[in-house]
């Protein structure tokens, strides 16, 4: 469908051929923006933005979004993947000169694994790739040499196993780890022209830093007669320490805080040298997490304690919730 400069599609397919089945998904929507003066928009219009006479959002507000996402599966192997784009238009301290700011989203996230049953067992095996990147390119000045932008960029894998065990039809025990590592997880900004008090830095994940988090969980479940159920289970999660660093290029204002550097020092605007590098580590996080859960299945109530203890404190809670009939 499309009018007006404004269309939104979508297509799906799905199906089996030599026992393999298959699903795709396509999507994608699109909007010109709205059009308007600037002077409607808001109180007052500066000079020093560096707008033409009488300015209007036209073609700067575009929004255009695709989405793809596809699954296979055969034998109890499976594969799965999702692609998403976004590509609009925005307004970012204020509007910017020609077609204007641009941001640019993407998310890619793919997952391959294997699930079976083994008699009363059960097992589920997987492993993921997750990517995201949100760009931001700014017009804030009419000369193309003082284009500026804001980039946030991440990778990360993670695996998992998942086994559930069938004492019997009342009796289920479930055990499960997890693993996660992120390669990658960067902001830089580089936009001199924005405002007297816009930092520009790098800041992160440095080049021999990776973010690793490990965990292993064990929950039981026991049914009474049919009346009451019984959930227990106890989580042990860690995250090792790593270390963010920042590279702050310049701070007309001097509002960035130093607190982490030895010696703290401002930059002029404008200015191509980098402040000397500063460095945050964050410490170990080990958590415990132990919950038991009580459903009432005659009043249709499930009340939940969870005693959750990590390396700075430990907290006990109780929550009480009916279920909707």
């Amino acid at each position: 469908m499309c009018t007006n400069g404004n269309y939104k599609v979508f297509g799906r397919t799905s199906g089996e051929e030599n026992g393999v089945r298959y699903t795709f998904n396509i999507a994608g929507y699109g909007s010109n923006g709205i059009s308007e003066p600037y002077s409607e928009m808001t109180n007052s219009v500066n000079d020093e933005w560096g707008l033409p006479n009488n300015p209007t959002s036209k073609g700067q507000l575009t929004d255009h979004r695709k989405f793809v996402e596809g699954s296979f599966s055969h034998s109890g192997f499976y594969f799965n993947f999702i692609q998403a784009q976004t590509s609009r238009g925005v307004i970012d301290y204020y509007p910017g000169v020609d077609d204007g700011h641009l941001a640019e989203i993407q998310s890619s996230n793919s997952i391959v694994g294997y699930k079976n049953n083994i008699g009363k067992l059960e097992f589920n095996c997987k492993i993921g790739y997750y990517s995201f990147r949100n760009r931001l390119d700014y017009k804030h000045n009419s000369d193309t040499t003082a284009y500026g932008f804001n980039d946030i960029f991440s990778d990360a894998i993670d695996a998992e196993i998942n086994t559930n065990y069938n004492i019997s039809s009342s009796w289920l025990i479930q055990l499960g780890i997890y693993y996660r590592r992120v390669f990658r997880d960067k902001l830089v900004v580089d936009a001199p022209n924005i405002s007297d008090d816009y930092v520009n830095l790098s800041a992160g994940l440095s080049r021999e830093n990776r973010i690793y988090t490990w965990a292993t969980f064990l929950q039981t479940r026991y049914s009474f007669a049919k009346k009451i159920d019984i959930t227990a289970g106890v989580r042990i999660e860690q995250t090792p320490s790593y270390t963010i660093s920042y590279n702050v290029r310049f701070d007309p204002s001097n509002t960035y805080d130093y607190s982490h550097a030895k010696e703290p020092t401002s930059m002029a605007r404008h200015t191509s040298s980098l402040v000397q590098p500063q460095f945050t580590t964050f410490q170990t996080i080990t958590t415990l997490s132990l919950c038991l859960a009580q459903l009432l299945n005659k009043h249709q109530l499930v009340k939940t304690w969870t005693l959750c203890a990590t390396t700075t404190e430990i907290t006990l809670s109780h929550r009480t919730c009916k279920l909707p009939s």
